[in-house]
C-alpha cells in the first residue's frame, strides 16, 4: 500500500508483517483479477467486514486463522483503495484501513480495536 494515501506507521509496518510471513502470497486471485471492481461499494466493505470479523474472533485463540484473517482483510482494503469510482469515499477507506491496521498492532496509535471495526462494518450493511 503507498503510504501517502493511508500514511499510518501502522499501515507500512502491517503490510510489512504479512508480507514477511505470507511471502506476498495472494488469497484472492479471482478477485485481484478484475471480479473485484464488479461489487458495489457495500459488497467490498462486507467482505472486507467478514475478514474483520474472522480476525476478531480468532485473535488469541488461533494464530494461523488470525494472521491468515488480516492477510485477507489487507489485500481487501487494498483492491478497494484501488477501486477509482469510490473516489469521495477514499477519506473513509484510508481511515478505517488505518484503523484496523493499528488494532492489528493493538491499538497504540489511535487506541482503535476489532471489536469496534466489527460493529463499524456490520453497521454499514443494509437491513
Amino acid at each position: 500500500m503507498k503510504k501517502e494515501c493511508c500514511g499510518s506507521e501502522n499501515v507500512y509496518r502491517l503490510n510489512k508483517i504479512v508480507k514477511e510471513k505470507f511471502d506476498g502470497k495472494v488469497f484472492y486471485k479471482n478477485l485481484a483479477n478484475g471480479e473485484w471492481h464488479k461489487l458495489d461499494f457495500y459488497q467490498q466493505l462486507a467482505n472486507i467486514g467478514s475478514e474483520v470479523s474472522r480476525a476478531r474472533l480468532a485473535r488469541g485463540k488461533n494464530e494461523e486463522r488470525f494472521w491468515g484473517a488480516v492477510t485477507r482483510a489487507l489485500e481487501l482494503f487494498n483492491l478497494t483503495l484501488a477501486d477509482r469510482r469510490w473516489g469521495e469515499r477514499r477519506k473513509e477507506l484510508c481511515r478505517a484501513y488505518e484503523m484496523f491496521c493499528d488494532a492489528v498492532l493493538d491499538g497504540k496509535e489511535y487506541g482503535s480495536d476489532l471489536e469496534f471495526l466489527d460493529r463499524y462494518f456490520m453497521g454499514l450493511l443494509p437491513n
